[in-house]
């Protein structure tokens, strides 16, 4: 049986995408549109490497590699800073606003814990401005440690730098913690 499944798209009444829900149906997913979804839940969409469109206004919150493990390198750049306007929590970046973001900034006005866009990414944002940014999660590390790309980053609100934060970041000039 040969299947054919081109994306997901939801009705007015979905307003979450569960943990794993969509997880490891590899290049088959090629646009998401749900535009009540305020809540995507773990590794929902893993393995998903051929994303093109994205469409989810509500999101608040994003689970830990909602996006993550898929294959890096090819996947298609389809975040925007309005992809996500309303985001206040994001389990892991490293994917959606690393390897899938088109745009040198990077500004998610009301992100306020958990971002992090570590690893060696070699491509992604080079400026960062999280204006409502308060801190990480509780024992996550390096926010953005071996990022290659990473030149300065806004984070007015935030009171700690933890460990490996900015480690490894080779492009890196400039934190900027006040207003």
């Amino acid at each position: 049986i040969e299947r054919t499944f081109s994306g997901v798209y939801t009705n007015n009444e979905i307003t979450k995408i569960g943990d794993y829900a969509f997880a490891g149906l590899g290049n088959n997913i090629t646009g998401i549109n749900a535009p009540n979804v305020e809540s995507v839940g773990e590794y929902a969409f893993r393995g998903c490497g051929n994303v093109q469109s994205i469409n989810m206004p509500k999101v608040k919150t994003i689970g830990v590699n909602a996006f993550g493990y898929s294959v890096y390198t090819t996947m298609p750049k389809c975040v925007t800073n309005n992809t996500f306007p309303l985001l206040e929590s994001c389990g892991d970046g490293s994917a959606i606003f690393g390897y899938m973001f088109d745009g040198e900034l990077l500004y998610l006005p009301n992100m306020k814990e958990g971002l992090q866009i570590a690893g060696l990414t070699a491509d992604g944002p080079k400026y960062i401005n999280l204006p409502e940014f308060v801190d990480q999660y509780a024992g996550r590390r390096r926010m953005f440690g071996g990022n290659k790309v990473i030149q300065k980053v806004w984070l007015p609100k935030v009171a700690n730098i933890q460990y490996k934060d900015f480690n490894g970041c080779t492009a890196f000039v400039a934190l900027i913690l006040a207003k």
